[in-house]
């Protein structure tokens, strides 16, 4: 089978999607078919957060893309920060 070369793509960022959204809380869930990731806010006090952005991801993608894999590390750095700092 013949090899392609890889397919430049280009991104489109559009301004409002370029200010971004605060977000402080984030929560990331899974099954076989695919990822579901929450960007929220919640306040010191509050019972809840809310949900400002939802990501819905195939599972084959977001393996692709690492996720799985970035999000554990993550969670090393951030024991690691607590434990030395």
């Amino acid at each position: 089978m013949e090899k392609r070369p890889p397919q430049q793509v280009k991104v489109e960022l559009t301004e409002p999607a370029a200010e971004g959204t605060y977000s402080n809380w984030v929560m990331i869930t899974y099954g076989s078919s695919e990822f579901i990731i929450d960007f929220g806010r919640f306040l010191p006090g509050l019972p809840k957060a809310k949900v400002y952005s939802r990501i819905i991801m195939t599972a084959y993608q977001a393996s692709a893309q690492g996720i799985g894999e970035q999000r554990l590390e993550l969670r090393k750095e951030v024991r690691r920060d607590k434990v030395v700092g």
